[in-house]
């Protein structure tokens, strides 16, 4: 298949087709999946993802129970292994919809049911994996293993996985989308995760990416690169990389006392789009600025700092820079992010600039949440419009008013929110004028 520069636009057109029509192919009926077997023990080891039904056909001197029964036949049956089997048996054969979970599943990583259509005792068409994470995988099973292209999706319905099967097990190449918009890409080990060397994460803008070593799907050391250039293969999306360089990154997530990343090691991602100025706002110190064209919905920067969970006493009492991870739930739900007096100035500390963003109560950028393969899960920027080169950016801080009268160091926040509503009763007073 002929190779084409990759665009981000290509990528995200490949995912949005995917998420609206799924694969338009099919595995062929030739399939080289092993032929089902009568002692499925001796399929997997415990560190082996097969997705498969090893109990097709006739249940034979299977040592079973009869659980339950409905009047149109169809039984759920408990095996001497506690595996659970529904479905309804025509000459000892299961037909049409069924079920296995628990049980032999268990044996091998990940998996707690299996689902679809039977033929002649055998999982034969569509069905569906559901995993202990949450994300159910859907596919074409042949002599009950899934075999070809796979899609996953998550507790929402979202599309989060995409990748290929071979007998029950994961083959090639794999997509997994990331909280944030980011991607991981590479193969898939045996169990099923994204352990090895040559994986790498997008971040996303689907342009900047880490590559190098990651293991279940967390990143041991990487190095910057580039996409090269990419190529359909049988629907799949296949991405080629220039040579890694630069520093290397590794996953340094915080903790409650300590921030782990080298603190002047620039996020390669945030240099190409922001940088800390004097801010344009009255008394409000630095700034954080656009250095290029940023469209709206559109990731500029992250939050870093130490980890405050709820429940834990925070090593400083300065709450100037707390910032919820999960912005929507505050209080007691929610970790938070902080910043330690030293770390405050961008000559101490600029791993992340996140922090040196101001308020607004008409801002132009809003908090989300990202999984990021140096720092972990927090807090990202999100532009909620388009910004011009050189324009600050801002955030709505959202901190309750009842909690900010009674803190000294949010007079500012106050008389902000005063001015607000001063002029919004003038506006409204001329209006009615």
């Amino acid at each position: 298949m002929e190779s084409r520069r990759c665009s981000p636009q290509i990528i995200r057109t490949w995912w949005n087709d995917l998420v609206k029509f799924g694969f338009k192919t099919l595995p062929s009926e030739e399939s080289s999946a092993l032929a089902p077997t009568s002692n499925p023990n001796q399929a997997k080891s415990v560190e082996d993802f097969v997705a498969y039904d090893p109990y097709s056909g006739e249940l034979g001197d299977l040592e079973h129970t009869v659980v339950d029964e409905l009047p149109c036949g169809y039984k759920t049956i408990r095996l001497e292994d506690e595996t659970i089997l529904e479905g309804t048996w025509r000459k000892g054969l299961r037909e049409g919809k069924g079920l296995i979970r628990g049980g032999y599943l268990q044996i091998g990583p990940q998996i707690q049911a299996i689902t679809g259509i039977y033929r002649h005792g055998v999982l034969q068409g569509l069905g569906k994996v559901f995993l202990e994470s949450g994300i159910c995988l859907e596919g074409q099973f042949r002599q009950g293993f899934l075999h070809g292209p796979v899609c996953g999706y998550n507790p929402r319905g979202s599309l989060v996985f995409v990748g290929c099967f071979d007998g029950g097990r994961p083959i090639g190449i794999a997509w997994k989308w990331l909280e944030g918009d980011g991607f991981l890409y590479g193969r898939l080990d045996r169990s099923g995760e994204f352990t090895g060397s040559n994986i790498a994460y997008l971040y996303p803008d689907l342009v900047t990416c880490l590559i190098g070593e990651f293991a279940n799907g967390q990143l041991v050391q990487g190095r910057e690169s580039k996409i090269q250039d990419a190529h359909m293969h049988k629907e799949l999306l296949k991405l080629r990389f220039h040579e890694p360089r630069g520093p290397t990154f590794m996953l340094w997530k915080s903790t409650l006392t300590e921030i782990r990343v080298p603190p002047l090691q620039e996020d390669l991602y945030e240099k190409k789009y922001v940088e800390v100025r004097d801010s344009q706002l009255p008394g409000a110190g630095d700034g954080l600025f656009a250095k290029v064209p940023l469209t709206q919905g559109a990731t500029v920067a992250f939050y870093n700092g130490i980890r405050v969970r709820p429940n834990d006493t925070p090593p400083f009492q300065s709450r100037d820079y707390e910032i919820y991870v999960d912005w929507n739930k505050p209080g007691s739900k929610s970790d938070y992010m902080d910043l330690p007096p030293e770390f405050i100035s961008i000559e101490n500390y600029r791993a992340s600039l996140g922090h040196k963003i101001n308020h607004s109560f008409a801002p132009n950028c809003a908090w989300d949440v990202v999984e990021h393969p140096v720092f972990g899960r927090i807090p990202r920027i999100v532009t909620l419009r388009d910004i011009e080169p050189n324009e600050e950016l801002t955030c709505h801080y959202k901190i309750d008013m009842e909690e900010a009268v009674l803190r000294d160091n949010l007079a500012w926040y106050v008389a902000q929110w005063g001015k607000l509503s001063q002029s919004m009763q003038d506006t409204q007073k001329m209006s009615e004028e």
